[in-house]
Order: C-alpha cells, then structure tokens, then sequence
C-alpha cells in the first residue's frame, strides 16, 4: 500500500468525490495596471500573463497563499502559487480562498490538470483561456486533514 492510499485510508475512511472547482469557489479576475503604474521598489509583485512578475506596486487585490492559473498569452493555462501577497491583473485568474479546501492542496490538484488547462487555451490572435474552463475543472474533494497531509508530502517531494 503507497504512503497516498495509507493517507486516505486513515483520513477519507468514506472515500472522497470529484467535485467542480466552482462548486467550491469562486474564479477572480484582476484588474488591468499599466506600465507607467510600476515600479521595481514597491512592494506587491503584479502577475499578467506569465508566473514571473510584471512590475511591482504599491497595493495588493490577493493574499498569499493564492492560486493562480494565467489566462492569457503565451503562458495561457499556466498554474502558479503565490505565497506572498500580490497584484493580480486582468491575465491572471484567482483561485479565492475558501473553508472548503486547503489552497496548497488545491495548488497541486490544479496543477495536476494543467495539460487540460493548456489544451483547451484558444489561439486565435493573442492566446486565451476561458475562466468556464478553470470553474468546471475537478479536484477531488478530501478532508482537509488529508488536504494538510498532502500538501506537505507534496511540497517535501518536489521542492
């Protein structure tokens, strides 16, 4: 028996489900700063299409600990994970925090599903994901203890 079937025997004794992300939260969208706005001494790092910040500014719209799937460009379907608060622009989307899930656990069970996310990026033009996408994609739905457990296995394995 793997350390994973252990943890859910322990921990998900009744088994767990699949649940759509947007049974569960919701999908945020930033909003759109020009370049003139940023500067490389503020404090709040601003992600717009791609995981390596754009600039930086002076307030944030998200808190650490965030999940994000960039929605736009060449990174389209790209999964990323703040653990700082941030900036986030009308190319990024946010996974918003909720008591129904650990936000590292969903980190991973997102990125789990980033092939999907990337396939189903449109290319015509300037390359884009829809957020109906990201809301219907599945994470299975497990206790937040074996969310917790998980995460830190996860986190040690592949960092």
């Amino acid at each position: 028996m793997s350390k994973l079937d252990e943890l859910i025997a322990k921990l998900c004794p009744n088994g767990v489900e699949y649940k759509e992300i947007r049974s569960m939260t919701s999908i945020l969208r930033g909003k759109r700063l020009t370049k003139n706005q940023l500067f490389p001494e503020e404090q709040f790092p601003v992600y717009h299409g791609g995981l390596e910040p754009l600039g930086f500014y002076n307030e944030k719209n998200r808190n650490a600990d965030t999940v994000m799937v960039i929605n736009v460009g060449a990174s389209a379907g790209t999964v990323g994970y703040s653990p700082v608060d941030f900036w986030s622009s009308d190319g990024c989307f946010c996974i918003e925090h909720s008591n129904q899930f650990i936000n590292r656990y969903m980190y991973y069970a997102i990125l789990c599903q980033e092939s999907y996310l990337k396939s189903r990026v449109r290319v015509a033009g300037i390359p884009t994901l829809d957020n109906a996408v990201v809301e219907r994609a599945y994470s299975r739905a497990y206790s937040r203890a074996y969310s917790r457990a998980y995460s830190r296995a996860y986190s040690r394995a592949y960092s």
